[in-house]
């Protein structure tokens, strides 16, 4: 889908522009997109907004940690 993938190239530029190397910053890019997404469908599996939220916190965390 394009609307993804331009999200993830966005993101990964982001954090190119941000000092990431060009794979680390797809890397990361692409799985922030899949935890969203993922936290989307099992906050509302739950019925939980919280679920989201906190997959949301976890994967800022991981996208502006430090790098591998």
């Amino acid at each position: 889908m394009i609307a993804f993938t331009d999200w993830v190239d966005a993101l990964a530029g982001a954090l190119r522009t941000g000092g990431l190397s060009p794979q680390e910053a797809a890397d990361r890019a692409l799985d922030a997109v899949a935890a969203i997404q993922g936290g989307l469908i099992l906050a509302r599996a739950y019925d939980d907004d919280a679920t989201f939220l906190g997959i949301v916190a976890r994967t800022e965390q991981h996208l502006l940690g430090p790098t591998r």
